[in-house]
């Protein structure tokens, strides 16, 4: 079976040094989980898992990447930030309306609880529902 380890660093600095120390393992970021999970439950059907390298879990929770902000005029959008956040705000709705209607059309509830807006651009789907209006507005990510 394969090997798995989970972590979930407080700092930034715990969270890099974890990544150095992971070299040998393949290393995956846990937001709201509702790729990874999923993925991880199907992989058995792929390639026998004592074939496969053994994984790191590292939970992003705890190092306070969620929330919305307006800081000079911008918005802020950390990456833990969840998908019904960003549909309940009533700032992205003033100021960025095309986002909370992304947000709006995003699979169902549960998803939309779980799900973060991180997740939703690093996961790279064709199906990222929030990346078209972030980059009609012109978005940075950081």
């Amino acid at each position: 079976m394969r090997k798995y380890s989970f972590s979930a660093p407080e700092t930034k600095q715990e969270l890099f040094g974890l990544i150095a120390a992971s070299a040998d393992m393949e290393v995956e970021f846990l937001a709201g989980g509702t790729d990874l999970v999923p993925r991880i439950n199907m992989e058995r059907d792929e390639i026998p898992y004592e074939e496969k390298k053994p994984m790191m879990i590292i939970s992003l929770e705890k190092l306070g990447l969620a929330g919305i902000t307006e800081t000079g005029g911008r918005i802020e959008i950390g990456a833990l930030t969840t998908i019904e956040q960003i549909q309940d705000s009533e700032l992205i709705r003033s100021k960025a309306p095309a986002l909370a209607d992304a947000a709006d059309q995003l699979a169902g509830f549960a998803i939309r609880n779980t799900a973060t807006i991180g997740g939703n651009i690093m996961n790279a789907s064709p199906a990222a529902d929030t990346v078209p209006p972030l980059m009609a507005m012109g978005a940075c990510v950081v």
